[in-house]
C-alpha cells in the first residue's frame, strides 16, 4: 500500500501511520472529500479470534455519538 493508491474503491491514501498487524492509513473519501483513518488488518498477521474482535468493537464504537469517540463510517 502507498500514497496515492485507492482502498475499498473509495479511499485514497494519504499516509501510512502504522504497520502492527496490518496497516494503520491517514486518507480521505474520494467521493464525499472526508478525512478518514482507515485500519487494515491482515489476515497474516491476524486470527479469526481477533478479527471478530476487531468487527465486535466497530459495531460498539458505531453506537456512541461523542466527539471524544472516532466515528465509524464503514468496515
Amino acid at each position: 500500500m502507498h500514497p496515492g493508491e485507492i482502498v475499498a474503491g473509495k479511499y485514497r491514501v494519504h499516509n501510512i501511520l502504522g504497520r502492527q498487524r496490518g496497516l494503520l492509513l491517514e486518507g480521505r473519501h474520494t467521493e464525499f472529500d472526508q478525512h478518514v483513518i482507515i485500519r487494515l488488518l491482515s489476515p497474516a498477521l491476524c486470527n479469526e479470534k481477533e478479527i471478530e474482535q476487531f468487527r465486535r468493537e466497530a459495531r460498539t464504537l458505531a453506537k456512541r455519538e461523542s466527539e471524544y469517540v472516532a466515528r465509524i463510517i464503514d468496515v
